[in-house]
């Protein structure tokens, strides 16, 4: 059997360094790609200006050359200013992976993986030339789902939720080319069926109904922009309730620096402080300063294979901030230099150290890079105060809920507007119920007012549907009737999914509103009832009846009455 120091499967934006820095490093090595090209969605998806920093030399090299190069190069040039040429990066990813010896195949699918006990020791996989298999020293998964993971038998964070996905699409008009698309709609792409119809929708929306005499040439991205998969369970995890509670630790191996950009405003539908934190607290566009231990790398139990890309060990809510292409190329160049190290010193990868591989790739030092998480609140309850009365309270209604600031703001909730307000969402994150009465009034008149942030991004909810979703975390059973009322009776989408949401909560903890808690979710679960439509964030309309009804019959199972 062939054997190779190190195989990499998937040669997207993390596949491509980690290949790159393990053949640096000396390695012999195998690069499985599925496709035709190098790249992922950085190339083949068209999404090359976007989120891409370069962390490490190996991209910023590569960036620049074809910056360089591609005026006059005939290659076609995306209408983003400092964007370099898709077509063009595919194929100076691929010259310089052949320059460092790493041996490509395409059109290569990863069918088994080979192993001694939990130790990894090859791959399978089927190409245009049949079925083959090989060993290696290490294996790193690049497939950004983790599908040689999951082949190996290693254990994911699974909680079923999905991203919007982006598809990119562009023509020429004139000699210029114009470039179209962003979020196309929402995917399971673990649903073969559902992912068929969901690319076929979005490439007929893409299609005008006759295309006029300048477009001359209509082009659209080979794969759709995935946001998220699975997420390997790993030796430690990245977890969003420590980058907004300031409790990361260890030594990273890498760095970002985002918000936790869901591309969502159905955020009732996730995780209670990610709503909280986005929307009761209008934190979405904050950005954090992002660390990354190198035990996120490693699957639990495991030996011989090690993750790089997007499935790394992150849950759901902080995996939308470390997605971005820049810390996918260093993460991807980490893996394959921990591959190396492993390899040479005849080691497994978890006696190697952060020490040996940020030697290699140390941590980037920008600015923003090295912020403290710390400075982003404030401390004084009597400043928190103050800035709760302003039409922008996000920080002051985090930094409120971080310090425990309560009784400074119970002054707030006899005066009027936004003071009185904020005041009772920076109370009800607490658990305090003297923000009751303030909350059902803004329920009771369903209450459009919005508060503003840097952005005014869409994540913005009214006053009215927070305030409902608020009732449920108070467990407030004297709003049972008028949560019923709302649920049954808006024609708003933010205030129904609200009120249903507050609804299976007082459902499920109060034994006197179980019955009728139960009646009213079973009549809708079984009923033919719509949910008002929203507009996502990608601007497509969505109905979410059907996730609300399967959610729905999901709780009820475990209610007894």
């Amino acid at each position: 059997m062939i054997r190779y120091d190190i195989i990499v499967a998937g040669a997207g934006t993390a596949g491509v360094f980690a290949a790159l820095s393990a053949a640096k490093q000396g390695m012999n090595v195998l690069l499985l790609e599925k496709t035709t090209a190098c790249g992922g969605i950085g190339t083949n998806g068209a999404i090359a200006p976007y989120y891409d920093r370069s962390f490490i030399d190996l991209s910023a090299d590569i960036d620049k050359d074809v910056f360089d190069r591609q005026d006059g190069s005939g290659f076609l040039l995306p209408l983003k200013r400092n964007c370099v040429s898709t077509e063009l990066l595919k194929r100076a990813y691929e010259q310089e992976l052949l320059k460092n010896g790493v041996e490509i195949i395409y059109r290569a699918v990863v069918s088994g993986v080979l192993s001694d006990g939990n130790h990894v020791i090859g791959l399978r996989w089927h190409d245009p030339q049949g079925n083959h298999e090989a060993g290696a020293g290490v294996v790193i998964d690049a497939t950004a789902d983790g599908t040689v993971l999951a082949l190996a038998g290693a254990e994911f964070l699974e909680d079923g939720i999905r991203q919007p996905y982006a598809r990119i699409y562009s023509y020429l008009a004139g000699d210029s080319l114009w470039n179209f698309g962003g979020d196309a709609g929402y995917v399971n792409q673990d649903d073969p069926e559902n992912l068929s119809l969901e690319l076929l929708k979005s490439a007929a929306a893409q299609v005008p109904e006759q295309f006029s005499e300048v477009e001359k040439r209509f082009l659209t991205a080979p794969v759709p922009g995935l946001r998220e998969g699975r997420h390997l369970r790993g030796r430690e995890t990245v977890r969003f309730s420590d980058i907004v509670h300031n409790k990361q630790t260890g030594n990273p191996v890498a760095r970002e620096y985002a918000n936790f950009d869901t591309h969502t405003i159905d955020l009732v539908f996730e995780d209670e402080e990610f709503y909280l934190f986005c929307v009761a607290a209008l934190q979405w566009e904050t950005h954090f300063n992002i660390t990354i231990p190198f035990g996120a790398l490693l699957p639990v139990g495991m030996e011989g294979i090690i993750a790089a890309g997007r499935m790394i060990s992150a849950d759901h809510e902080a995996s939308q901030g470390v997605r971005m292409k820049g810390c996918m190329k260093h993460l991807g160049a980490i893996a394959g230099a921990a591959a190396a190290i492993s390899v040479k010193k005849k080691i497994s990868l978890s006696k190697v150290s952060s020490q040996e591989i940020t030697a290699l790739y140390p941590l980037p030092e920008r600015a923003e890079l090295l912020k403290q998480n710390t400075d982003l609140w404030l401390s004084d309850p009597v400043e928190i105060k103050e800035k709760l009365k302003k039409s922008n309270p996000g920080t002051a209604i985090w930094s409120a809920y971080l310090n425990g600031v309560t009784e400074p703001l119970y002054e707030l909730l006899d005066e009027s507007g936004f003071a009185r307000v904020h005041g009772a969402f920076a109370l009800a994150l607490q658990h305090d119920k003297k923000a009751l009465k303030v909350l059902r009034e803004l329920v009771e008149r369903e209450d459009q007012t919005r508060s503003e942030t840097l952005r005014n991004e869409p994540v913005r909810e009214p006053h009215g549907a927070i305030a409902a979703y608020l009732l449920g975390r108070l467990n407030d059973k004297e709003s049972f009737p008028l949560l019923c009322s709302l649920f049954e009776n808006s024609r708003d989408f933010f205030f129904v999914s609200a009120a249903w949401h507050s609804l299976l909560r007082l459902t499920e903890n109060n034994s006197e509103l179980r019955r009728s808690g139960y009646e009213v979710l079973k009549s809708f679960a079984e009923g033919q009832r719509k949910i008002p439509p929203f507009r996502c964030y990608c601007g497509e309309i969505c109905d979410a009846t059907e996730k609300m009804k399967s959610i729905t019959l999901k709780h009820l199972k475990n209610i007894t009455l």
